[in-house]
């Protein structure tokens, strides 16, 4: 739950995060909503990787924090070597808030 708070609660972030990356934290956030895929996104803000496994993608935030999501759909969207085709992911999760 600690996660979703910092996420939904901008003074709870703040607390945990300070001021300066929950402010980041919380433009991440209203960016990734505003887009209809990760691919939407300008050039450079979000990095690819892995986290656990999955495919992920990873957003630097201020004060060394990371912000990191994978697709969170019931079935893969995948490309045709089995790596997340990005541009059809429509739904996300963030799995991590984690200094770098």
């Amino acid at each position: 739950m600690e996660l979703r708070e910092q996420c939904d609660d901008e003074s709870i972030a703040a607390r945990r995060l300070g001021s300066v990356a929950a402010e980041t934290l919380k433009n991440r956030l209203a960016d990734i909503r505003a887009v209809n895929s990760i691919d939407e996104l300008p050039s450079g803000l979000a990095q690819r990787g892995a986290h656990l496994d999955s495919d992920c993608v990873k957003f630097e935030l201020a004060g060394g924090y990371l912000l990191i999501l994978v697709p969170n759909h019931t079935s893969p969207r995948n490309d045709g070597e089995g790596k997340t085709a990005w541009n059809r992911v429509k739904r996300v999760r963030v799995v991590a808030l984690e200094l770098q």
